[in-house]
Order: C-alpha cells, then sequence, then structure tokens
C-alpha cells in the first residue's frame, strides 16, 4: 500500500485523525482505532501483567523464607552447627512433619521456578529489530519458547538478567529441600553370647562380685571361652554388668525375641536403632555359665559375619550361605539359636539448617531484585515490543512482511535447518506443496527430544537402580513381598536399610549430592515445558488452515485479536503442568533426602551405670532414599515421558507446512501475494492459497480474504 492510498484509507475510517507514516507501522503500532494508554497501564498489560504476576510471587516466597527463617532463629538461637531443633520423638510423628513441610517447601519451590522460567522466556524473546537483523544474517530466532539460542541476539541487560534467573535456580534447588531435614539415631551396643541356661538363673544372681579386681575378671571370663573367640574380647568390666543389666530386662519381659534371619536383618546394619543384643545358643557342649562379650561396644556391624563381610551383595560363599540359610549362623564357631534384642526408645529430630536457609533466602531475593528490574528499571526495563508468541509474530509480519524471506511461502523450519547446516543460502525457489500429514514431533528439533529423553531416562534409571539395591539389602532371600518391604520401611522414613554412606559427614556436600536429581528434575521440566509449548504452537498454527479466526497476541488485543495465552501454553495444559511438575519435585524430595545420622555411646567412665549419650564427634550426615516414593516417582514421570512421546507421534490433520519456533518459516508463511495489508493483523485471517503470482505460481500465505486448501502436486512459491 503506497502512501497516498494509505493516507486514503485512514481518512475514511477517522476523519481528521491524524497519523504519521513516515516509517512503516509495526504490530505495535497498529493501534490507530484504540486510545492511547499511558506508559504505566500499558507496563501491566499483556505478558507485563505475568511478568507482574511472578514478581508478586516471587517476593511472598522470599518474606515467608525471610520471616520463618528468622522466627527459628529467634525461638530456638543458632543450635549446634546452626541446626536448632524444630521436633525431637518417634521417628513416625518426625517423618509426617518432615513430608507436610516438604510439601510446602516444594510449593514455594515450584513457584520461583515457574516464575524464573516465564521471566526467561520473556527476557529471551525477541524484537521485530532483532529478527529482521537475524534474518538478514541467513539465521532465525525462536518464538514462543525459553530459548538459549536468542541469548547471543537480545540486549546486554536482557543477557545478564537472564543469567541470573538462570544461575540462581541451581544452588537454589540444590540447598531448598535439605533446609529441613531428618535425623535418626545410631545407638552404641553389646552383643554378648550367652548359653541358654544362664537365662534361667535368677536375675539378682551376680556373674561376679562387685570388689572382683579386673585381672581376676579378665581369668574367669576366659575360663570357658572357645579360643577362637578371645581375640574377639575387650575385657570383662566392658561386657559383665550390660549381661547383668539385660538378664534383668528378660527375667521383666522387655527383650524381643529374634529369630536368626530376623537378628541378622536387624543388626547386620550400618547403624543400629535398637540396644545391645543377647546371642543365645543352646550348644549342649558348652558349660552351663557359658557367657562372653562379642567385643564392643560397637556401633557397625561388623561383628555379625565371618571375616567382617556383612555385605548382602559380597559373592563370597560364607556370606551367601549366611544370607541364605540364617539357622547355620555361627559366632565364632558357636551356633547362634535366637537373639534377645533390648527395645530402645526412639531418638528421631527434625532439623533446620539456618546456613542452608539463608543462603535460600538471598537466592530468593536475588530473583525478586531481577523481577522487579523488568517492570520498574527505567532505561534497564522491559521493552514492550517483544515479540512472545506466534500470534505477536504473525501480526508482525502481516503488518510489515520483509524481503529477506519473499518466494518461500512453503519453507518448513526443517527446510531452514538442513540449510543452515550444510551451509547453504535458504531456497527462494518454486516448492512443490505434497500434503503429507507429518508426525507433530517435528515441530521440535532432535536435539531437544534427546536431551528430554535422556535426562528423563537417566533418573529413571538412577531410581530403578536404587529400588533394586533397597529392596535386596531389606530383603535379600524375597521372603517378603515387595509391598510389604515399602510399608515396613514407611514413606520417606530414615531407614538404615536405605542410606548411602558418602565419604563425607559435611552438611552442604551431602545437601549437593542428595539434591542433585532435584536439579536434574528442573533441567527436566524447562525442557518438557519446551516440548509441549512446542506441540502446542504446533497445534494452534495449524488451527489457522482449519478455521479463520483472529490472532492471538501477547499485547492488549484488537480488533479481532484475541488475549494469549500463558505465553504460548494454554491455560489448560499450563496450569496442570505446573501442578504435575511441583508433584514431582516432592515425590522426588521424598525418595532422595538428607539424613543425619546422631551417634549415642555408652558413658565409659562409668561402665557400671550404662548410660547412653549423644556422641556429636560421631555425628554424621549421609543420604537416605525411600523405596515407596521412589516408585510412585517412576511410575509416574514413566506416564509422562509415554505421553509425550505419544503426543509426538500424533499425526497433524492437515499437509501446512511446519514452521516450529522458526521465526523465519513464520516470516515465510506470512508473505502477500501483493501489497502490505495492514489491516490483517487485526482481523480474522486464515492461512491457504491465495491466488497466483504475476508470474503465474501459486501463492499461500495468512489473508483476511477467503482462501482455498493448497492443491497437492500444485508448486508455490
Amino acid at each position: 500500500m503506497d502512501f497516498r492510498s494509505r493516507a486514503l484509507h485512514c481518512a475514511t475510517m477517522a476523519e481528521g485523525w491524524k497519523h504519521e507514516l513516515d516509517e512503516p507501522k509495526t504490530v505495535e503500532t497498529a493501534t490507530f482505532l484504540e486510545p492511547k494508554t499511558s506508559a504505566r497501564s500499558k507496563r501491566f498489560q499483556g505478558w507485563g501483567a505475568g511478568v507482574l504476576t511472578c514478581t508478586l510471587s516471587t517476593c511472598l516466597v522470599f518474606l515467608i523464607n525471610i520471616c520463618l527463617s528468622l522466627g527459628v532463629l529467634g525461638r530456638l538461637g543458632w543450635g549446634r552447627d546452626g541446626q536448632p531443633i524444630l521436633h525431637e520423638g518417634q521417628c513416625a510423628k518426625v517423618s509426617k512433619l518432615s513430608t507436610v513441610l516438604h510439601i510446602f517447601i516444594n510449593a514455594m519451590s515450584m513457584t520461583l521456578l515457574s516464575a524464573s522460567s516465564y521471566c526467561m522466556q520473556c527476557l529471551s524473546a525477541p524484537t521485530r529489530r532483532e529478527l529482521d537483523s537475524a534474518h538478514e544474517r541467513q539465521s532465525w530466532l525462536d518464538i514462543g519458547v525459553l530459548s538459549p539460542r536468542n541469548i547471543k541476539s537480545v540486549t546486554r541487560s536482557r543477557q545478564v538478567r537472564w543469567l541470573i534467573l538462570g544461575l540462581s535456580t541451581i544452588p537454589l534447588h540444590l540447598f531448598y529441600n535439605s533446609v529441613v531435614f531428618s535425623s535418626t539415631g545410631a545407638n552404641s551396643y553389646h552383643p554378648i553370647l550367652i548359653k541358654d541356661s544362664i537365662l534361667k538363673l535368677s536375675p539378682s544372681a551376680e556373674l561376679y562380685r562387685s570388689g572382683t579386681s579386673p585381672s581376676s575378671l579378665i581369668q574367669w571370663e576366659y575360663a570357658s571361652l572357645n579360643p577362637d573367640l578371645r581375640s574377639l574380647q575387650t575385657g570383662a568390666l566392658t561386657w559383665l554388668p550390660e549381661l547383668n543389666r539385660l538378664r534383668k530386662l528378660h527375667a521383666d519381659g522387655q527383650l524381643t525375641k529374634l529369630e536368626n534371619y530376623d537378628c541378622l536383618a536387624t543388626y547386620a546394619v550400618q547403624y543400629q536403632v535398637k540396644g545391645s543384643v543377647l546371642l543365645v545358643t543352646e550348644n549342649s557342649t558348652l558349660e552351663d555359665d557359658f557367657s562372653s562379650g562379642v567385643g564392643g561396644p560397637w556401633t557397625r556391624q561388623n561383628w555379625v559375619c565371618k571375616e567382617h563381610s556383612c555385605d548382602r551383595y559380597n559373592t563370597s560363599a560364607a556370606t551367601r550361605e549366611m544370607w541364605q540359610h540364617p539357622e547355620t549362623w555361627r559366632i565364632a564357631d558357636i551356633d547362634v539359636s535366637y537373639c534377645l534384642a533390648e527395645v530402645l526408645l526412639e531418638k528421631c529430630r527434625l532439623q533446620l539448617s539456618l546456613p542452608l536457609a539463608f543462603v535460600v533466602v538471598f537466592l530468593n531475593a536475588i530473583k525478586a531484585i531481577c523481577m522487579v528490574t523488568m517492570l520498574f528499571g527505567g532505561k534497564k526495563k522491559m521493552d514492550h515490543s517483544l515479540i512472545m508468541n506466534i500470534g505477536d509474530t504473525v501480526a508482525s509480519f502481516l503488518d510489515r512482511s520483509e524481503a529477506i524471506t519473499k518466494n518461500m511461502c512453503l519453507a518448513s523450519s526443517d527446510d531452514l535447518r538442513r540449510a543452515n547446516n550444510m551451509s547453504w543460502q535458504w531456497d527462494t525457489r518454486h516448492k512443490e506443496f505434497t500434503g503429507t500429514h507429518r508426525r507433530r514431533h517435528i515441530s521440535a528439533s532432535k536435539t531437544r527430544w534427546v536431551l528430554t529423553c535422556f535426562l528423563y531416562m537417566l533418573m529413571l534409571i538412577a531410581a530403578i537402580f536404587l529400588l533394586n539395591k533397597g529392596f535386596k539389602s531389606a530383603n535379600p532371600n524375597a521372603s517378603v513381598s515387595p509391598l510389604t518391604i515399602m510399608k515396613s520401611i514407611g514413606w520417606s522414613a530414615p531407614d538404615v536399610r536405605t542410606m548411602i554412606y558418602g565419604p563425607t559427614k559435611d552438611l552442604i556436600a551431602n545437601a549437593i549430592i542428595a539434591n542433585s536429581p532435584q536439579l536434574i528434575l528442573s533441567w527436566v521440566y524447562f525442557s518438557y515445558n519446551g516440548l509441549l509449548t512446542l506441540l502446542a504452537m504446533a497445534r494452534e498454527w495449524e488451527s489457522y488452515m482449519l478455521h479463520r479466526k483472529g490472532l492471538r497476541v501477547s499485547d492488549a488485543p484488537q480488533g479481532k485479536q484475541r488475549s494469549t495465552y500463558f505465553l504460548q501454553l494454554p491455560y489448560r495444559l499450563a496450569i496442570p503442568f505446573m501442578f504435575v511438575s511441583g508433584f514431582l519435585h516432592w515425590i522426588v524430595s521424598q525418595s532422595f533426602f538428607l539424613v543425619s545420622v546422631q551417634t549415642y555411646s555408652y558413658d565409659t567412665d562409668d561402665p557400671v551405670g550404662w548410660k547412653l549419650q549423644l556422641d556429636h564427634p560421631a555425628t554424621r550426615v549421609s543420604i537416605g532414599y525411600s523405596l515407596f516414593p521412589m516408585v510412585v516417582g517412576v511410575v509416574f514421570g514413566g506416564v509422562l515421558l509415554v505421553a509425550i512421546i505419544a503426543a509426538g507421534c500424533a499425526r497433524f490433520k492437515t499437509g501446512m507446512p511446519v514452521v516450529g519456533s522458526c521465526s523465519a518459516a513464520i516470516s515465510a508463511a506470512c508473505q502477500p501475494l501483493g501489497e502490505d495489508d495492514g489491516d490483517a493483523a487485526v482481523a480474522a485471517v486464515q492461512w491457504g492459497e491465495m491466488g497466483r503470482c504475476r508470474n503465474g505460481i501459486r501463492h499461500c500465505g495468512f489473508s483476511r480474504e477467503e482462501v482455498r486448501e493448497p492443491l497437492i502436486g500444485e508448486w508455490y512459491r
């Protein structure tokens, strides 16, 4: 449309209305039918309202985090090593409290992740000038998705904010779920081997006199011992008083009888939650007063097995025989008939790491500040001419087409990608319309598909490996069903059978290891969100061939235009996906978690008193994993992976060229048959065959006029 015809057209629509026609009109200036809006009101329209929502949500999470952290500090103090105790008592209650708190933590974590993703997508969205510049270089930018590809083309201030939001997500997800963690008690205990006849003695009958010297005690102790057992002794003063105490507990019915298999499963573990144990033998060749301490006090399981090899995966014949035939269990060549174990009160704790909490608060504050500058950053604030989605792009190119993509009306993203990979110029020759209904997965690049599936498979394989290890550890003979094992361990409860003991007991190092699945899941979220967005974008793109309708834009709609999606995803997909992702993050937090093992040791200064006290130097931090939530996560994650693959395998309903997120392919599809018709950007449009060019070749594109379906076998340009 030339200067005179454009001026005449505007005059007939609004007499007396003055327009500046010195430069071509863009989609952002196509508002001549609407009154001007102030910069402040425009700032909070369209995608700006989304950024405002993200900013307010992030600030709210910041206030919650800082208030709770300071509240715990003021009420409970710094605590030992910055780890105040929130609750101490039964492990079941601690586990429930931990589960509830981690639901809350993951809700806030997901809020920050979603807000960061939204704002990063806005920051990487191009302007029309940036699109034109990329196309002049025979390149393109991504539309409607979070794209690292675009970052090198946007302004420096947007690059910095994009990097800040992205990089702050990494430590946030490495530490957030470890701010609150559980601890379980590991008791020092004595295993004592006795003849069953000793249990028949009166509980008041001491096995030694209190005034007896240690030398005579040791001589009495060794009098009836098998020589092979003597190397395990540490002296009578270590275990004889404990034997007398256990005899009295047995007389009062306070010891629990365990068959050999249960005894092995209970005591062949890294850390012990029960107390001392009597290993009862019915060997008739031993003297009636036979008893022996099996070393100690112990906190580990080394005494249980021959050659100190209790690993259930050990391939030695002795270890395999012990687990497969527990009735043959022997201690120093003496058969063990059964065990009598002391059951102690549980010593579980729910703790909060204040150093990690303040790290999270700091990272949260960085995100909030970055988002605020997107709205109120003066010269550094966001440019509201950004092209956010496919509707914005089509509107912009309908309003003002570009010469570089002329005569490429059937170009697809695959065509342009292939040309760039081969260092070819874009093909502007006419192209045959095949009408092939291709599969939807081609709307995304192979790299994006491979990356998403690889990350998913990485998490699933790791979870399946740990599941297999956990089930074998809890049930080496496969005599109990997996469901029974999961019930016995509980939901996300610290259990010595499902712990990973690393080379360090440092809280920060173990928090990073325990939450590495959270970081991988965050990458999966970004990648899966990109795939889902591209599939939704492909469906919307195809709908313009099926139906005539107004463009869906991210700014205030004009004419027949419609309000935007959640950037590009429709609400019916975006909101459920956010909740599903939050649920998966919570499941992962319940599957892998930080555990502090509090070691309780005997007071060696008073060997007769036998009081357990917390041994701080022996306390260590390790990583726990839970089978039940891991199974739920594997099933749920597998369903999501199958769902996205199935969606990608579905076929398009039409043979419309697939443009994906490729800005150049979208530009090619928006070329007019003749002169630009700027009014088409705000009208109801449809894609199809528009007519013939001057050279007689047919042409396809978006038009507010009637179009028809392209003819299979015909050539277009």
